[in-house]
């Protein structure tokens, strides 16, 4: 397989791992496997999040899919000067040479919020939409989060709201607040 000059590139659907912190806590994911670290101020483990996530398996189909929703956002960008070099790595990204994981990565970032609980954004298959997963800050289950309509990139969560940024029609990125409210305990 060519690659582009000055560019590395790693399987596709390959995981990576994602770290937060928040008061006293500092959460790790490594993105592979469906699970957070939680370590103290002494970098110890104090708690270890997991959480089952089924039919991880890549297929054919979601190859495809990757590559022709990627193609589609590339269109219409104008790389400008970075043309020669960016053009050839598009090649790279979706040639069918690309080395392709078995399992999709079960996380794609962590977050500690503000009040203490994790929150960790699913990995983002192709055609789905972002999700997250929220748990208190003992480890319990809270509750899922779908995608919330507008709503480009999560920056910061708080006991009742997340905190993130838009773009409009004429794809002018603006910050966003949107009021959160979590299920009530059951009884």
């Amino acid at each position: 397989m060519e690659s582009a000059p000055n560019f590395k590139f790693s399987p596709m659907f390959d995981g990576e791992p994602d770290v937060d912190a928040g008061g006293t806590t500092i959460a790790i994911t490594p993105g592979r496997d469906p699970e957070v670290r939680l370590l103290d101020e002494q970098f110890r483990v104090s708690r270890i999040i997991r959480w089952i996530d089924e039919d991880r398996e890549v297929t054919r189909a979601d190859v495809q899919a990757w590559r022709e929703e990627y193609i589609r956002q590339q269109r219409g960008r104008d790389f400008g000067d970075y043309a020669a070099i960016l053009g050839p790595q598009v090649e790279v990204l979706v040639s069918d040479d690309r080395p392709v994981a078995d399992l999709f990565p079960a996380a794609s970032s962590v977050m500690v919020a503000r009040d203490g609980r994790i929150w960790v954004r699913r990995y983002r298959r192709p055609q789905e939409t972002t999700r997250w997963l929220a748990f208190e800050p003992d480890g319990r289950f809270l509750c899922h989060l779908d995608r919330i309509p507008g709503l480009e990139n999560a920056y910061e969560f708080g006991a009742d709201y997340i905190l993130g940024s838009r773009r409009d029609a004429l794809d002018i990125e603006s910050a966003v607040m949107y009021e959160l409210s979590t299920p009530a305990p059951p009884r």
